[in-house]
């Protein structure tokens, strides 16, 4: 029940806009669940995020190193969250260890590398052939979010299957 304590209350935070919310945040990079690090670094994007929207530049550098450590050193989930975060900051260097994400062993690790992955239709795309059925859902839902064709002929594909991921497709469509 902790780590749901702290879970709820690292993504409360990323509701917060304020340079203090990040300060808090921090402290999720040392937690020891991991779904716990990684719902507080999505939070501390969503907070970097906000506080730039209102013209505070350097908000990204409360952060930025703990997230460059953990993209460096964390394990396969957490440097693909960290760099996913420190891309949308900016940091365009961290585009390799999300494209790399795309070829791992690991179908979470595949989908997650398709949610960070931002504007990159070409990464995007390659997800659509990916065994998984989740890691190609996600990529299809991100290219139809781009207005692009390929992810709709993707999503149509999936509605012939009649499981839950059918339902997904077909709201998506909509």
């Amino acid at each position: 029940r902790e780590p749901e304590v702290r879970r709820g209350a690292a993504r409360a935070l990323g509701r917060k806009h304020v340079r203090a919310a990040l300060e808090t945040l921090r402290v999720t990079l040392r937690d020891a669940d991991s779904d716990v690090r990684t719902v507080g670094m999505r939070s501390m994007g969503q907070v970097v995020a906000a506080l730039r929207l209102r013209g505070e530049r350097d908000a990204d550098q409360l952060v930025a190193q703990g997230l460059r450590k953990i993209a460096e050193t964390g394990d396969e989930v957490d440097s693909l969250v960290a760099s996913g975060i420190l891309l949308q900051l900016g940091d365009a260097t961290q585009i390799g260890t999300l494209r790399a994400g795309l070829r791992s062993a690991t179908p979470l690790v595949r989908r997650l590398a398709i949610e960070m992955i931002d504007g990159d239709a070409v990464a995007l795309r390659s997800g659509l052939a990916d065994p998984d059925r989740l890691v190609r859902l996600s990529a299809a839902r991100r290219l139809v979010a781009m207005g692009l064709a390929d992810g709709r002929e993707a999503l149509r594909e999936m509605l012939r299957s009649g499981d839950a991921q059918s339902l997904i497709a077909y709201g998506l469509l909509r």
